[in-house]
């Protein structure tokens, strides 16, 4: 349970921080 519940926070992160990335290039 634990495991999963850290894979999937750590899944959100890592697509917030592309979703980040993304604005940034494009507001170059």
């Amino acid at each position: 349970q634990a495991y999963w519940t850290t894979t999937i926070e750590t899944k959100n992160e890592l697509t917030r921080e592309e979703f980040s990335n993304l604005l940034k290039e494009n507001n170059d």
